[in-house]
Parts: structure tokens; C-alpha cells; sequence
């Protein structure tokens, strides 16, 4: 890492994750092979009424604590 007189257009977390990359490697297959779904179709409705019970449930165990 470098200082320099005048600002430069690259910022810290830019300059440090050139330098260093987060994390290994990974192939696309690797990444989104998780994101296979081979169940029928989940409507808007069913899917915020799913939100809203996880929701629910992490309140009631918060408060519990």
C-alpha cells in the first residue's frame, strides 16, 4: 500500500483487495450449483407469507432470550 499527496480515485478497500483477493478461486458450477430448485413454482404470496413466519419465529426467539 501506498500514501500519496493528492487523493487518488481508488480507495483504500479497492487498493487492499487488488492487492489480495477474499477469497479462493471458485468455478460458476461451484457458486450457483446451490441455487438448482426442481419443485413447482412458489407464487409472490407464498413467498412473503414464508418470510413473514421466519419473521415471526426470530421475534418470538428473541424475546425468549
Amino acid at each position: 500500500m501506498t500514501t500519496e499527496d493528492k487523493p487518488s480515485e481508488k480507495t483504500l478497500a479497492q487498493t487492499a483487495s487488488a492487492e489480495r483477493p477474499a477469497f479462493a478461486p471458485t468455478r460458476i458450477e461451484d457458486a450457483f450449483g446451490c441455487l438448482v430448485y426442481t419443485g413447482p413454482a412458489r407464487s409472490i404470496a407464498e413467498m412473503d407469507e414464508a418470510v413473514l413466519r421466519k419473521a415471526a419465529r426470530r421475534y418470538a426467539a428473541s424475546r425468549t432470550r
